[in-house]
């Protein structure tokens, strides 16, 4: 449940003012709890070599491409 109101908050920030705009962003860190519950669910039924596959295929494009952008960065900044 932490990391759902971490991931809101760096949405949709969280109101102190008003009634409604806490409600607001309790009712998104509540929807976002239960698609991680329901992904999670449908995970558990279709077992995890599925996950497996997508992280393994995923993983390593994503950083190649996080390596590209940090060392480009940090080729402007000099």
């Amino acid at each position: 449940m932490p990391y759902c109101g971490l991931f809101t908050s760096l949405f949709i920030t969280p109101s102190s003012d008003d009634l409604i705009g806490l409600l607001r962003f309790f009712g998104l860190v509540f929807l976002v709890a239960a698609l991680v519950i329901a992904m999670g669910l449908l995970l558990q039924r279709r077992g995890a070599s599925i996950a497996r596959g997508l992280y393994a295929r995923g993983v390593g494009p994503y950083a190649a491409l996080v390596l590209v952008i940090v060392v480009v960065t940090s080729l402007f900044v000099r």
